[in-house]
């Protein structure tokens, strides 16, 4: 049976996203994630990791994740694009297992 692990590390830390990008480049698969609670909203979103390089943002000033998103916008784009940039980053999930 899979688990759903965090991809745990400080608050802006690289590590979230590192691990995130590297499980699904590895084939592995990943999600970005905020709640309806960390996004004042009905609704949370939950996004695929792209496997593909990180890109850097300049709205977050570092490199990125890419995510396949299916929301307001669809496709792949930078998970900075998925979520809000004032609000931070996503929490980062790896399927593992």
């Amino acid at each position: 049976m899979a688990d759903l692990v965090l991809a745990v590390g400080e608050i802006g830390d690289l590590l979230p996203r590192l691990n995130a990008a590297a499980h699904a480049l590895g084939g592995g698969l990943a999600f970005a994630a905020m709640s309806s609670g960390q996004l004042g909203e009905a609704h949370g979103h939950i996004t695929a990791i792209f496997p593909a390089p990180m890109q850097f943002s300049g709205s977050l000033n570092k490199n990125v994740c890419m995510v396949a998103n299916v929301g307001k916008q669809n496709g792949e784009e930078k998970v900075s694009q998925a979520f809000p940039v004032a609000l931070g980053e996503p929490d980062y999930f790896l399927l593992e297992g």
